[in-house]
């Protein structure tokens, strides 16, 4: 067993063969100056600085990225020694792919890795290139490593895989279908959501909305609207706080909101967080689960096959894997659907969550607020059958109302994630895409050229 890595268990002399991640990228810039018609904060529509830098990754969201990473480096040391080892998704994305190099650096004790980007769906139609991609760095690799046929293990470098039709939601990559058999793209079961929930429900025409409204130049009519809205006021405030902005600064003289009404604000996002993932119904056929179905499923194979590993090796761990998919805050709130877990606010940048795979147990935590709290200790909880006839998550769960710190049921917990896979609902394309990501996790960074490093003509 590897030693020298901090679990998130009771047991201290026990450690994870496998930990898993997944992480909503650090603050962002704006997606563009439209966000933001009326602000002075912000470059208008029209300036170039939206060609370079719309939603890229800030200065502070670098920064919150090395912090988290940081963090993973203390609580597993041993699982970043090797990068062969680590195997890292994001999708295409600028500002995901530059969070995965921030948390690398913080992972590796401040050491910037030599990073290979793979685009692991290429063109959505030859993924041979896929593969082309590797073997032709690896040669590479060879010609360039300093020393013997065996470089020392930081020699290789970190690939970085993209993996849009994993990572990105599916209606930009692919149709899907719901679990009624009709095709509906997440956008249109969120409507569908926020209608629901009008019907029992309203939100006010509070003075600070509107002052909200003014300053960033979006009005709302309908209750519908205002649901959308209420997460894109709340959003826009994040990234101007994010950055070190007053909230809001603009040109019609407004005054900013102060501190209770920005906490009135992110309470409302709160009261409405479920609707873009968990939905009205309270259960997970009900919820837009089915949207991440393609990383369940990659998830759940990767725990069961370590764990069948571990057991086929008396739980010797030679070849202890990281894993991580960087990816939006649907990463985190998806996989919450799935598992039948009903956040109770928005997961703030360089938030996660994290399972740790054992011999003969998983934890599943996660750590909902990154970017304030950055050093905590992720919270773990057990997840549990509402019936003891349930084969996976039903119902959804507040996660304060389980057990902390416990080991979740491993059958259910994969059966959980697999469920749509189980189901055969996915469709061919997402499992092309499931079965290359299981496919990369699990190979080992060796170069198959090694017995030619000597031959300087063989690639020539």
């Amino acid at each position: 067993m590897q030693t020298g890595t901090k679990a998130r268990s009771s047991d201290d002399d026990e450690t994870p063969c496998m930990v898993i991640a997944g992480v909503r990228h650090g603050s962002r810039f704006p997606t563009s100056g439209h966000e933001w018609t009326n602000q002075a904060a912000w470059p208008r529509s029209r300036s170039r600085f939206w060609d370079f830098n719309s939603g890229a990754l800030t200065v502070q969201g670098t920064d919150q990225m090395i912090d988290v990473g940081s963090k993973f480096g203390d609580m597993y040391p041993s699982l970043f020694e090797e990068n062969r080892y680590m195997k890292i998704f994001t999708d295409s994305y600028q500002r995901t792919v530059q969070s995965a190099a921030a948390f690398l650096k913080g992972a590796m004790g401040g050491e910037t890795p030599a990073i290979k980007i793979s685009d692991q769906d290429d063109d959505g139609t030859n993924n041979d290139a896929h593969d082309d991609q590797i073997d032709y760095f690896r040669r590479w690799e060879v010609q360039n490593t300093g020393g013997d046929d065996t470089p020392p293990a930081r020699d290789f470098a970190v690939q970085v895989h993209m993996v849009d039709s994993i990572l990105k939601d599916p209606e930009e990559t692919y149709s899907i279908t719901n679990n009624q058999g009709n095709d509906m793209s997440l956008d249109d079961w969120q409507q569908y959501q926020y209608q629901q929930w009008c019907v029992n429900n309203t939100i006010s025409d509070e003075e600070y909305l509107m002052r909200m409204s003014n300053a960033t130049g979006y009005k709302a009519d309908t209750c519908e609207d205002k649901v959308s809205s209420s997460h894109t006021l709340y959003n826009q405030m994040k990234i101007n706080k994010a950055v070190g902005l007053k909230c809001i600064p603009n040109f019609v003289g407004e005054k900013a909101l102060d501190d209770s009404e920005q906490e009135s604000l992110t309470s409302l996002n709160s009261e409405v967080t479920p609707l873009w993932f968990n939905g009205n119904d309270g259960t997970v056929d009900e919820s837009a689960a089915r949207y991440a179905g393609s990383l369940g499923a990659v998830v759940a194979y990767s725990v069961e096959r370590m764990q069948g590993h571990l057991q086929e090796t008396d739980g010797t761990c030679n070849d202890p894997r990281f894993v991580m998919f960087s990816g939006h805050d649907s990463n985190l709130l998806q996989i919450f659907a799935i598992l039948g877990l009903e956040p109770q606010s928005w997961p703030t940048f360089s938030s996660y969550w994290v399972i740790e795979v054992y011999q003969d147990k998983v934890m599943f935590c996660y750590n909902w607020d990154g970017e304030s709290n950055p050093d905590d200790d992720p919270q773990c909880i057990r997840i549990v059958r509402q019936d003891a006839d349930d084969e996976r998550a039903d119902q959804m769960m507040d996660p304060d109302d389980l057990e902390q710190d416990k080991a979740v049921n491993t059958a259910f917990f994969l059966n959980s994630l697999a469920r749509y896979q189980k189901d055969m609902v996915l469709s061919d394309e997402e499992l092309e895409a499931v079965r290359r990501t299981r496919e990369v996790i699990f190979q080992v960074h060796e170069n198959p050229f090694a017995d030619d490093y000597n031959d300087a003509n063989k690639y020539a």
